[in-house]
């Protein structure tokens, strides 16, 4: 028998998994941006969330809507 067994390590309280947190700061960050800051072609008026879209951020980083949504 082991004497010192390996420590079952737990996730900290409301600890978020890595593709939760990576989620959560794109979101967030996309959030604080408007289309007007930094000038992407318009997709439309009416906005369900605040801050740029996804099509929007994803042409700013040059990189595909199915990319960035993958992220």
């Amino acid at each position: 028998m082991d004497e010192h067994p390996e420590p079952v390590l737990e996730p900290a309280v409301g600890a978020l998994d890595p593709r939760a947190e990576l989620s959560e700061f794109l979101r967030t960050r996309r959030a604080r941006l408007k289309p007007e800051d930094v000038g992407p072609r318009s997709f439309g008026r009416y906005r369900r969330v605040p801050g740029l879209r996804r099509e929007e951020l994803a042409q700013l980083a040059g990189v595909s809507v199915a990319y960035y949504t993958r992220l």
